[in-house]
């Protein structure tokens, strides 16, 4: 027996059944996907889904005590150290909606990669290193400068290290670590959370999930 197909949720019959303007965040989730902020601002608007009381001014505060912490004469390799000797690493429970929230990683020093990737973004840009996300296969990691790094491992990929998650057709070096715009990360946390969302006891969770991607993308939203 065939499998029956994946059921998508087209933008306009979406909006009649579940109008956007009754989800918490919606003005901001509208207001970011017309004028995207950093991934910083994206993340923290992502916390908000999972906890509404984030302390989002604590999370900016925290970015700068690390920043203080490591101090000026640092380089992204160093940076990487720092944020590991803190202790930051990947959580054995991956699937907790928490692990997507920004600030129980800052808190809790345990993410998953996007998350973990978030706090060496928001810890190198207040020392004015230059860092992005990047959308690896499979797996999320973090460029500062010219460095890549594994932020589950919290750990410099090495060039060796690249090769076997290029073993796949038609994917060559060159193109294999697209950075990952602010939007991306977005859409690509509100996608982690869909495992948790779907679960029986949480219809609504899912359909809000669903409402804020169709913010950002320009097709039909998969169920």
């Amino acid at each position: 027996m065939c499998a029956p197909a994946p059921l998508t949720l087209r933008l306009f019959p979406f909006y009649n059944a579940f109008p956007m303007d009754n989800l918490p965040l919606s003005n901001a989730f509208r207001d970011f996907a017309r004028q995207p902020g950093s991934a910083i601002a994206g993340g923290l608007l992502v916390a908000q889904v999972i906890n509404a009381d984030t302390d989002v001014d604590w999370c900016r505060a925290e970015f700068a005590r690390l920043a203080g912490l490591i101090g000026s004469a640092v380089d992204a390799r160093r940076l990487i150290e720092f944020l590991r000797d803190q202790g930051f690493a990947g959580a054995q429970s991956y699937y907790e909606p928490n692990n997507s929230s920004l600030e129980h990683v800052l808190r809790t020093k345990r993410g998953i990669p996007i998350s973990l990737a978030l706090v060496v973004i928001g810890v190198a840009e207040e020392l004015g290193l230059r860092a992005n996300g990047v959308n690896f296969p499979r797996h999320f990691l973090v460029a500062v400068d010219d460095l890549l790094a594994d932020p589950f491992r919290m750990a410099v990929v090495e060039s060796a290290d690249r090769r076997p998650g290029l073993a796949q057709p038609e994917l060559e070096e060159a193109g294999g670590f697209p950075s990952a715009t602010s939007v991306d990360i977005v859409v690509r946390m509100l996608n982690n959370l869909r495992p948790w969302a779907v679960e029986p006891d949480h219809p609504a969770g899912a359909l809000g999930l669903l409402g804020r991607q169709a913010l950002f993308l320009r097709t039909p939203v998969p169920l």
